[in-house]
């Protein structure tokens, strides 16, 4: 089963983009859950996360504060938002960090719609 960590605050919505019968899902949408999850030694298929997040802190606020647990625990990172400037400023967060633990953790971004999981099933392959 592939498994994915999911930062986002609304992922009752989001989340319906899942097949939960072959994809464990773990969803954080508190910095106390970030960091656990984080720090849990789970190795994800894929840590997708929005950049408004509902919260005092944004995505860039969580990249800056755990971009190298996000690129030591997964290989691939899809940044799902509408939010075009914020998704950007924190792939080159989380690109800077990739490189500086010398990770080969690919960083995308792409707006949250239909076909997002089609992107992470994908790369996956």
């Amino acid at each position: 089963m592939k498994r994915y960590l999911v930062i986002e605050d609304s992922p009752k919505e989001r989340c319906r983009v899942f097949n939960h019968k072959t994809e464990i899902v773990y969803i954080a949408h508190t910095l106390d859950q970030i960091a656990y999850w984080l720090t849990s030694g789970i190795v994800f298929d894929a840590i997708i996360l929005d950049h408004d997040l509902g919260m005092k802190q944004d995505g860039t606020d969580i990249c800056v504060s755990f971009g190298a647990d996000i690129v030591a625990s997964t290989n691939f990172v899809l940044i799902w938002s509408h939010n075009p400037d914020g998704a950007e400023r924190m792939m080159r967060l989380l690109n800077a960090a990739a490189r500086e633990l010398g990770t080969d953790t690919v960083v995308e971004t792409s707006p949250f719609n239909g076909a997002i999981m089609e992107k992470v099933r994908n790369y996956l392959k």
